[in-house]
């Protein structure tokens, strides 16, 4: 019998279909993608996503695992950038699911080899055992870390960001924006595309969607330096508190369809801007995850975990 793996943000919904394959690493099929804001409740997406070809409802599945973008208490998480409750209990999923934050799911990503296979190396270092460390951007930044366990990794979820951005003074007007047009300024509304958005209004005082400025901007122009260097800041926190050793993995939609946002200097530049462990950070691994399925093929890695797919 199959599972059923979805990966659920503020902005797309992701579903698919895995199928037992005998102790291989899980491999997707049926994926569909629906826009989150299509429908009210899980239920509705559900039916959105098997009117375009996902194949398997909950009902009929070994086991559902539900990768959301929020924190998760008792099987239970609000999305906060999408106005959406998911619920382990759903009528619709037949009591046989579960909820993890999408970053715990990016987190056991890496763990797939073909995510691994695809990642790109942002910072070679040298990897020793230890933590590994998930985040990025996407409608809200997110990260994870990976504790290795006597006999399997243990993931540490965190609400990153959700947490106070540290702005230079020379970024005041920056944050003074931010303030304004998100009425906090935390690293969701600075290290994500919308805040890729505000990071190029205050660089040129043009006001334009994510997706826009990054077309309309190069590896030379001032945002990119600007953002690649708040990003890289960002993540530098994330390695000081969490040491990873065996690698820092940059996922997230923003940085996977623009690698040129974490590829310029500034990047690595600020990352490893801490006097007394600029070596310690440089030694640090760090590559970019670019697996378009990275959060379901995560998610599929934990359902193994439950021998819902063997």
């Amino acid at each position: 019998m199959a599972m059923l793996v979805a990966d659920i943000g503020g902005t797309h919904a992701r579903f698919a279909v895995v199928e037992a394959l005998n102790g291989a690493a899980p491999r997707l099929a049926h994926a569909v993608t629906v826009p989150t804001a299509a429908a009210a409740d899980l239920s509705g997406l559900v039916d959105l996503a098997l009117e375009r070809g996902l194949g398997l409802p909950p009902q009929k599945a070994r086991g559902t695992v539900l990768a959301v973008a929020g924190a998760v208490q008792d099987g239970r998480a609000w999305l906060p950038n999408a106005g959406l409750t998911v619920d382990a209990q759903d009528a619709c999923l037949a009591g046989r699911a579960v909820v993890l934050n999408d970053f715990v799911a990016q987190a056991y990503a890496t763990l797939h080899p073909e995510v691994w296979a695809l990642s790109r190396v942002l910072q070679e270092g040298a990897a020793r055992p230890g933590p590994r460390a998930v985040a990025g951007a996407g409608t809200g930044f997110g990260a994870c870390v990976l504790m290795p366990g006597e006999a399997d990794w243990v993931p540490l979820p965190t609400e990153m960001g959700h947490t106070p951005f540290p702005f230079l003074p020379a970024e005041q007007a920056l944050q003074e924006r931010i303030l304004a047009e998100a009425g906090e300024a935390i690293l969701d509304a600075v290290v994500s595309g919308p805040g890729l958005s505000r990071v190029h209004a205050w660089c040129t005082g043009k006001a334009m969607a994510p997706a826009a400025v990054a077309e309309a901007i190069s590896p030379t122009h001032p945002t990119c330096a600007a953002f690649a260097r708040l990003y890289g800041r960002a993540l530098r926190i994330l390695a000081l508190t969490s040491l990873p050793t065996s690698g820092l993995f940059v996922a997230g939609g923003v940085a996977a369809k623009n690698p040129f946002l974490v590829e310029h200097p500034a990047f690595l530049e600020e990352f490893c801007a801490c006097r007394g462990y600029e070596a310690v950070l440089a030694a640090l691994p760090v590559r970019l995850v670019t697996h378009p399925d990275a959060g379901l093929l995560g998610a599929a890695m934990a359902g193994r975990k439950r021998r819902w797919v063997v």
